[in-house]
C-alpha cells in the first residue's frame, strides 16, 4: 500500500517537471514577446526648461532674488488697537503721505477735545493774568500798591503763562497721537502685501510679521548671494546677466547699483541636493528695467552670472 502511493507520488512529480513547468515558462516567454512589440517605442524628450548656462567664458554664479528698489517695506504701527479702516488693498499704487489704515481713534480724539479746551481755558486764565499784571505796571504812582501786591501780580501771571505753554503743548501731543492712528505711506510705492483685515488687533511696535509690505518698483533690484569663496572674483565693472529659474531663453540684463561689504550666512536656498545651508555670502545689488509682459515679481528667484576675469 506504501509502495503504491510512493509510485503515485513519483508519477507527480516527473508529471510537473517534464511538462507543466515547460509549459508555463513557455507562456512566459511567448507573453514577454508580445509585451515587447504591443509597447511604444520610448522617446527621448527633451526637457522643457533647460538648465541655464552662463554666456561668458569666465563667470561668477549666485542666486539672485528679485526686490524693489527700496527694498520690500514693512509697515507697521505706533499705536497699538483695533484696525478699524484700510484704505489700500494688494497692488495699489500709493503716494507719500496717503492713507493705509486707521486704528480706532475714538478715544485719541475725545482725548485731543479735552486737551484742546484745557488749553484753551489755560490761556484766558493767562491773558487775564497777564492783563492784571499790566494794569499795575501801568500805574505811576507807587504809593497806589504795595511791592508785595506788585511781585505776586508779576509772579501769577508768570505762572499762568507757564500753564498755558503746557497746556498747548499736551494738545499738541495729543494731535500726533490722533495722527499716528492713520498709518501713511513713507514713500511712493506699490502695496504687496496686506495681511491685516478691519476688526484685528493691530500690535504696536516691532512685530515678528509686518501688517503690510511695499516697495518702490519703478525699478527692481536683484540681490544676488555670491559664496564668499568667489567674492574677490566679482568686478562692479563687468556685465552681468540674469536667467529665470531653469529658463535658459529667458534673460535679463543686469546693472551694477552697490555690493555690501559685509559677509553674511547664507539666506536664499535654491534647492540643490549638494548645496551647503552653512555657507557665508557676498551679497551684490544689481538693477534692470521690469519691462516684461508678464511682470517679474517680487520675490523671484533668478540664476545670475557674472563675467570674471
Amino acid at each position: 500500500m506504501i509502495n503504491e502511493k510512493i509510485k503515485n507520488l513519483m508519477k507527480q512529480k516527473h508529471f510537473v517537471l517534464q511538462i507543466v513547468l515547460p509549459a508555463i515558462a513557455a507562456l512566459m516567454f511567448l507573453s514577454a514577446i508580445i509585451g515587447l512589440f504591443q509597447n511604444p517605442k520610448r522617446q527621448n524628450l527633451e526637457p522643457q526648461n533647460p538648465i541655464t548656462i552662463s554666456a561668458y567664458a569666465h563667470s561668477v554664479s549666485g542666486l539672485g532674488v528679485t526686490e524693489p528698489q527700496s527694498e520690500s517695506i514693512a509697515i507697521g504701527t505706533n499705536i497699538s488697537g483695533i484696525v478699524s479702516e484700510i484704505y489700500v488693498k494688494a497692488g495699489d499704487k500709493v503716494k507719500k503721505g496717503d492713507k493705509l489704515f486707521t486704528i480706532d481713534d475714538r478715544e485719541v480724539k475725545a482725548n485731543l477735545d479735552l486737551k484742546t479746551a484745557e488749553f484753551k481755558a489755560a490761556k484766558f486764565d493767562a491773558e487775564e493774568k497777564r492783563q492784571e499784571f499790566k494794569m499795575y505796571k501801568n500805574i505811576d504812582d507807587e504809593r497806589a500798591y504795595s511791592r508785595d501786591e506788585f511781585n505776586k501780580k508779576r509772579i501769577a501771571a508768570g505762572i499762568f503763562e507757564q500753564r498755558a505753554k503746557q497746556a498747548k503743548a499736551e494738545m499738541e501731543m495729543a494731535k500726533i497721537v490722533v495722527d499716528k492712528s492713520t498709518v501713511k505711506a513713507p514713500i511712493k510705492a506699490e502695496i504687496l502685501k496686506v495681511d491685516i483685515r478691519p476688526g484685528e488687533f493691530a500690535q504696536g511696535g516691532a512685530l515678528s510679521k509686518s501688517l503690510m509690505i511695499i516697495g518702490d518698483l519703478s525699478l527692481m533690484h536683484v540681490r544676488v548671494e555670491i559664496d564668499e569663496s568667489d567674492a574677490r572674483r566679482v568686478n562692479p565693472n563687468r556685465p552681468a546677466m540674469a536667467f529665470l529659474r531653469d529658463q535658459s531663453t529667458f534673460k535679463i540684463p543686469l546693472k551694477f547699483v552697490r555690493i555690501e561689504p559685509y559677509i553674511v550666512p547664507k539666506v536664499s536656498l535654491s534647492g540643490g541636493n549638494a548645496e551647503k545651508i552653512d555657507t557665508r555670502v557676498l551679497q551684490a545689488i544689481y538693477s534692470f528695467e521690469n519691462n516684461f509682459e508678464p511682470k517679474i515679481l517680487v520675490g523671484q528667484q533668478l540664476d545670475v552670472y557674472i563675467e570674471s576675469e
